[in-house]
């Protein structure tokens, strides 16, 4: 069963990465737009690791943004 308290959570921690970004970024993305690019996709009742956004995408994310992004993931789906 999907949980959706997780996703809200991971959601939040989206938006405290997205606030973190430059101006310029968050001046062309909006935050809703931002979260919208990381779905979270269960298998077998488990969130599968999240890809980087395709090249192609509305927008370019940098790697240390992803990392922060796949930071924020783990945080919620793979706790210690």
């Amino acid at each position: 069963m999907f949980n959706f308290q997780k996703q809200a959570a991971f959601e939040a921690k989206l938006a405290q990465v997205y606030h973190s970004l430059t101006p310029e970024f968050k001046a062309e993305v909006s935050q809703q737009d931002f979260i919208l690019e990381f779905p979270i996709i269960e298998v077998n009742g488990q969130a599968a690791m999240l890809d980087k956004p395709d090249p192609a995408s509305a927008f370019l994310l940098t790697d240390e943004a992803f990392e922060q992004v796949i930071a924020a993931f783990k945080s919620i789906y793979e706790p210690q």
